[in-house]
């Protein structure tokens, strides 16, 4: 209630002060049912998630853009306030900015606050989106533009500890566009602070991302990371990488507009001692891994690393109704005991999409099948869902 109240005041002493203010909103529920182990007699699950997020964007100025949005994110009677009298709390702010062109030095772009930082496909910083909540970075980003390239250098404190040497602080340079030729490169660098005996825990990963198209009908995206630095209290260092490559190719045909392949590779821990797994940035993996989001969790846990090899079906149905359909098959990148078999699951995801303007709905359906080396006689994981989103 006084966060609400809060917000309500800014966005009147907003709408005071410039009469070009912009609001925005988006009301987004998804219904979802599915199992979450591999044992067909375990009765599946029925859930609900709601977003709803209001946002308003004001210029007062030349060069000055203020950005104000906030979000209730809750599941639907899981919060114990639905149909009950109890004070509700969820709402807080998603994102909180402003956005400044230096007049001294032209070209030059000031952002500080609370902000999302998507950046080319996501795979390394994406704003997860599908994700109930979504990502958020807190801190400043200097931009500035040159005819060959864009570049991002920015600042982000990830925890505060309030304490000396112990916060987890985030660093990078970010160069969008190099030549003109869709190719970014960056250089970002993970501080995880020191613990009581002053060990510090150092990470940076140097990255690579590339996409163009050919011929007019292939698409090709490439993604390369490699990441060093040393965990004194570990002592041990980091060295993991990986490489990704996507294609597709327009068939222009309705029902079939798109075929594609991809083949993702993550590294895995070795018995060198070192950290040679790869450690994943801050990425829309939902996007990448399956929307089920079992590989993801499975490979960090086993730091084996990942193999995604995947099939990609793109096309449009009657009334406007758009399809994809991916299969992934999954293996682990280093040999984790299991038989000496690597493979640990393939997944096929189906989904439907029809917008109508500012009103949009999606249903998806999702199976994931496990080997029997890592869930022996296990049952294929199912999981579907129906979403609708409207906003203005």
């Amino acid at each position: 209630m006084k966060k609400g109240l809060l917000f309500s005041v800014m966005a009147l002493a907003l709408a005071a002060q410039a009469a070009d203010v912009k609001f925005d909103g988006q009301i987004r529920y998804r219904m979802e049912n599915g199992t979450d182990t591999f044992d067909s007699d375990v009765d599946s699950y029925n859930a609900s998630v709601l977003r709803t997020r209001l946002g308003a964007s004001v210029t007062p100025q030349d060069g000055l853009n203020i950005r104000i949005q906030v979000q209730d994110s809750r599941t639907v009677g899981g919060h114990g306030t639905s149909g009950t009298l109890s004070e509700d709390s969820k709402l807080g702010l998603h994102q909180g900015y402003f956005t400044w062109d230096c007049q001294a030095l032209s070209g030059l772009q000031i952002q500080a606050g609370r902000f999302e930082m998507p950046k080319a496909d996501q795979r390394f910083f994406g704003a997860v989106d599908w994700n109930n909540v979504g990502r958020s970075f807190e801190g400043w980003k200097l931009s500035y533009g040159l005819p060959v390239v864009g570049i991002d250098f920015y600042g982000l404190k990830v925890v505060e500890q309030n304490a000396a040497n112990l916060d987890q602080t985030a660093w990078g340079l970010y160069f969008n566009n190099i030549l003109d030729r869709r190719i970014d490169f960056f250089y970002h660098n993970d501080n995880f602070g020191e613990n009581l005996t002053e060990d510090k825990n150092v990470r940076s990963t140097l990255g690579l991302h590339y996409d163009n198209t050919y011929f007019e009908n292939l698409a090709i995206n490439f993604n390369f990371a490699t990441q060093m630095g040393t965990d004194e209290e570990e002592d041990a260092d980091y060295s993991g990488m990986m490489f990704g490559l996507d294609a597709a190719w327009t068939l222009g045909m309705g029902w079939l507009d798109k075929v594609g392949f991809g083949y993702e590779s993550m590294s895995g821990r070795d018995t060198s001692g070192d950290m040679t797994e790869w450690q994943e940035l801050y990425p829309t993996a939902h996007k990448f891994h399956g929307y089920m989001d079992i590989a993801g969790p499975v490979y960090s846990e086993i730091d084996a690393g990942l193999n995604d090899i995947q099939l990609n079906f793109w096309g449009g149905l009657p009334m406007g109704i758009d399809y994809k359909l991916d299969y992934h098959m999954f293996s682990f990148a280093e040999d984790t005991g299991y038989e000496a078999n690597t493979d640990f699951g393939s997944e096929l995801d189906f989904s439907l999409a029809r917008k109508m303007d500012n009103f949009g709905v999606n249903l998806g359906y999702s199976m994931f099948t496990p080997t029997d080396n890592i869930v022996p006689n296990g049952d294929p994981q199912s999981w579907m869902y129906l979403q609708f989103t409207a906003g203005f």
